[in-house]
């Protein structure tokens, strides 16, 4: 078996964490989509796809302890330690998307609402920013490149200004007592604190590789 062959586990390992980045991002994507075209079904199927994440990460986790227990060299047992926390926050961002992104979309859906055409911009813009930076953290994993994973840390800080520049916009949109803005303010800023906790993620699968690999 291969687990006789700690680099071949850990290829193995590797390359089921790589399907999992693949259905995160397109999580993501999707979730994305839905926030500006609320529709139910699209939101179901993006909950549904937490389930593959489940059971990819209960046979990833195992698979990596028993790994852990054969001889390891430092290198070995370095990329076992990161694959561990990588597997648990890709997870982590799974649940942010399936239990409150996508949700927030199924409520504007079932109560007929959408965001402010400026919200929904706002949105769009840092989230497709989040997903520039799940593709750059998903490079990063699939190469062990250190120099994306630093690049990840240093544009966070213009993420974080960008971040609060919108919440600061949709505050005074909330003043102005827009319609649209008042009635999904609570989703709205939901969403944004989501998107961040999602990016706050991928920051850390980049610090992972930083202190692991």
């Amino acid at each position: 078996s291969s687990l006789a062959v700690p680099v071949l586990a850990l290829e193995q390992a590797h390359r089921e964490i790589m399907r999992m980045t693949g259905i995160v991002r397109d999580q993501l994507s999707r979730s994305l989509e839905v926030l500006a075209q609320p529709d139910e079904e699209a939101v179901d199927a993006i909950i549904a796809e937490d389930d593959k994440l489940d059971i990819l990460e209960k046979s990833i986790r195992p698979f990596l302890a028993k790994v852990a227990r054969s001889r390891l060299d430092p290198d070995e047992s370095a990329k076992e330690h990161a694959f561990i926390y990588v597997v648990q926050d890709l997870e982590g961002i799974g649940d942010v998307l399936s239990k409150e992104i996508a949700p927030a979309a199924g409520k504007l859906a079932a109560r007929g609402m959408a965001f402010s055409p400026d919200g929904l911009l706002e949105l769009q813009q840092y989230g497709s920013k989040v997903l520039d930076k799940f593709d750059r953290i998903s490079q990063a994993v699939e190469t062990s490149d250190r120099g994306l994973a630093e690049q990840t840390i240093q544009l966070g800080f213009k993420e974080r200004v960008l971040e609060r520049r919108l919440r600061e916009a949709h505050l005074e949109r909330l003043h102005n007592e827009r319609k649209e803005t008042v009635e999904t303010s609570a989703l709205h800023l939901s969403v944004l604190n989501n998107l961040t906790a999602v990016s706050n993620r991928l920051e850390a699968i980049a610090r992972t590789l930083l202190v692991e690999l």
